[in-house]
């Protein structure tokens, strides 16, 4: 495929603006690929990316030093990419639309021209061998990607419905349609990424220049209608930070969008960006480009450090820190959050003359820590269940003096676990309305 075909391609699939290959300010490069249609990306356990090219029919492997190299080749487009199993899944149709009638449309296309294209739901082993593809309806064109438990979601740019595609018995079936969903005045795309962050889904509706959520129940169902989230130009791929805060790239920026609402503008200049994921410790925002405009360039993978912004922080700056649990058998214990959940161990011991023993381990941006009291944690008969014996949640605060006296003020239970500091309070204990303890600490505080 040409250059120009390819800049044809990605302008449809991606319905982004024409661009450059300027670099963003606050964005790092991290690699270059000489093809240009990106489109979706994921983070592995070993930190490296996997980036789905459209244009080429490939996915690229990208690791933490920049380095490149083809992860696998394709007999289709691909688009989405998740974690699935033991591999991975990715959208994909088998053939291309018609470049020429997409040049000739001149501006966003006509659904029609993707609606015949083979959709279809590959299975990938972990280097990338197709094990399985499951075969969407003709009129549909598969995009967005979301895992949820067993099964895959998956939005449909020209149908105004989200699939559930269960891989074990290889159905496919409706999930949620809404005319809310669909191009408007039959553009291409519609419905386009889609994230599952909480208890709601998160759908970009491109040609609507809209985001929009729908609420999920325990039974994995849709639970009520779409909310309408914010308006936004030409949405594609994003990511949903922990506090709800949506970040994704727009009209040549990168966007932070609040559970408020309020829009702020994190880069200025993020040339041809069109898709967007955190890291799996959610300090990173990895964000891809199309790569083609007037002076056809390479496509781009920029990372953005959401640490200093707080994007994981609520209003009060809290962040989720670690929680406590007390154990019958510290060895034991810290031997099975070690061995089955793989946490490090960062600090051991023991305080009150050995009456507590204590164990902390952490993982990228939270931790467990483990304490034995010298009177043992309660016993249960053989068969019957366990409830976990957590003693308190702990959120780390950039300033606990701070938040400790506007706590104060407002008149809340507080306490600490000795006398009162000389200096600036560094942690403290608040009981909420039903008496539970909660513990803040400083942010830096391991």
């Amino acid at each position: 495929m040409g250059n120009l075909q390819r800049r044809l391609l990605a302008l449809a699939l991606c319905a982004c603006l024409p661009a450059g290959v300027t670099l963003a300010e606050g964005l790092r490069e991290l690699a270059t690929v000489p093809e240009n249609a990106l489109e979706g990306l994921l983070q592995r356990p070993d930190g490296s990316l996997l980036v789905s090219d459209a244009g080429a029919h490939q996915l690229w492997q990208v690791d933490a030093d920049g380095t490149t190299r083809v992860f696998a080749k394709l007999d289709a487009v691909p688009l989405a990419i998740v974690a699935f199993g033991e591999g991975y899944a990715v959208t994909a149709q088998l053939r291309e639309p018609d470049r020429a009638a997409i040049a000739r449309a001149g501006g966003p296309p006509a659904i029609g021209l993707f609606s015949h294209l083979g959709p279809e739901v590959l299975l990938l082993d972990a280097k990338g061998r197709v094990l399985r593809r499951l075969p969407g309806k003709d009129g549909s064109f598969f995009n967005g990607l979301e895992r949820l438990g067993d099964a895959l979601l998956v939005s449909d740019s020209t149908a105004a419905t989200i699939w559930r595609v269960d891989p074990r018995s290889g159905t496919i079936r409706p999930w949620l349609r809404s005319p809310l969903l669909a191009g408007v005045d039959g553009r291409f795309p519609g419905a386009n990424g889609v994230q599952l962050a909480g208890r709601h889904l998160y759908i970009a509706n491109s040609s609507a220049n809209a985001l929009y959520r729908v609420a999920v129940n325990a039974a994995g169902e849709p639970a009520g209608g779409l909310e309408h989230v914010a308006d936004v130009a030409g949405p594609d791929d994003f990511a949903v930070a922990a506090d709800g805060t949506i970040l994704l790239p727009s009209a040549d920026r990168l966007l932070a969008i609040t559970p408020g609402g309020s829009q702020s503008v994190l880069a200025s200049d993020c040339t041809g960006c069109d898709a967007a994921r955190l890291s799996r410790d959610a300090r990173t925002l990895f964000v891809v480009t199309h790569g083609f405009g007037p002076d056809p360039g390479p496509g781009r993978i920029h990372a953005f450090d959401t640490g200093s912004r707080q994007v994981t922080s609520n209003t009060l700056g809290l962040k989720v820190h670690h929680i406590t649990a007390r154990v019958r058998d510290i060895v034991r214990a810290t031997a099975w959050y070690h061995d089955v959940l793989g946490l490090a161990v960062t600090r051991q011991g023991e305080r009150m003359e050995g009456a507590l023993k204590f164990a902390d381990l952490r993982m990228p941006g939270f931790g467990v820590s483990l304490v034995q009291l010298a009177q043992p944690a309660t016993e249960v008969a053989a068969g019957q269940p366990l409830l976990p014996d957590w003693v308190h949640i702990v959120f780390s605060s950039p300033d606990p003096d701070a938040l400790y006296r506007s706590l104060q003020a407002r008149g809340e239970h507080l306490a600490m676990h000795g006398p009162p500091p000389s200096g600036p309070v560094q942690t403290f204990l608040v009981y909420d309305s039903e008496g539970n303890e909660i513990e803040i600490v400083p942010e830096d505080e391991p």
